[in-house]
């Protein structure tokens, strides 16, 4: 500091900025006309206005700001020259001023955590991909993705027609009205000759045999039945019969 300014300075009067000093001014001295001011608060930087000094604002996000209004400290959350672009909301503790990288917080990724790990979507990575995303991989935001075999559905999460399960594992009983199922229970309506929950269960005709897919007529060979106790004895000794009978025929067939 100069031998000039030094002696000026003695010959001004400091003070404190909560006495007479300007808006924002921290501390001012008296000068010819009024208080000049000499240091700002956090928040606004000194620019000279004339003749004087006075205190400008910083820019939004600025803690601190040098001369010129060139941003020293950010707000927390925000980082660039002036303090002007946001920390991604997956950053734990803030980002670095000047290129926004930070130390991730647990289902983010990426050098400024921007993404989600995979397996996770949403606004704040809280959402789970469907099990039906390939690789377990989808869209950030929306959810959406390629299917893994038995899937459909933007999200992968719906299975197709005729499946059920978590996985989309199981086949819906043939019984199940146009092979449709509820996806999570199997449950669905019953086509004619079929009971139960899944439709998996024939209703039985003490009467005929009934053949896998609950017909009420046997096919070529009455051992493919699912013969009912009650039926007739002798019903049961003829089917039988008739099943021998035509192995039989084969048999000779084949012999001659």
């Amino acid at each position: 500091m100069s031998k000039f300014i030094l002696a000026w300075m003695l010959l001004l009067r400091i003070v404190d900025g909560s006495e007479v000093c300007s808006s924002n001014c921290k501390t001012c001295y008296s000068g010819e006309m009024n208080w000049v001011c000499m240091s700002c608060y956090d928040g606004t930087f000194l620019k000279r206005f004339g003749a004087y000094y006075e205190c400008y604002q910083c820019d939004p996000g600025c803690i601190t700001c040098k001369y010129h209004g060139s941003c020293g400290t950010c707000t927390p959350g925000r980082y660039g020259e002036g303090c002007e672009k946001y920390c991604s909301n997956g950053c734990l503790d803030g980002c670095d001023k000047s290129n926004g990288s930070c130390t991730c917080m647990e289902n983010f990724s990426g050098e400024k955590c921007w993404d989600c790990v995979n397996g996770r979507y949403g606004n704040n990575c809280s959402l789970q991909c469907s099990s039906g995303c390939l690789n377990n991989i989808c869209h950030k935001m929306n959810g959406q993705c390629d299917c893994r075999d038995g899937f459909t559905g933007l999200r992968c999460d719906q299975c197709i027609e005729g499946k059920y399960g978590p996985s989309c594992q199981y086949n819906c009983s043939q019984g199940c009205y146009n092979s449709t199922c509820n996806q999570i229970t199997g449950n669905c309506t019953c086509m004619a000759n079929f009971t139960g929950d899944q439709c998996d269960t024939c209703i039985i005709n003490l009467q005929q045999y009934i053949n896998t897919n609950c017909g009420t007529t046997c096919p070529d060979e009455c051992g493919k039945c699912e013969i009912s106790q009650n039926i007739n004895t002798k019903e049961i000794v003829l089917c039988k019969m008739i099943q021998f009978a035509r192995k039989m025929i084969q048999y000779i067939k084949l012999v001659i």
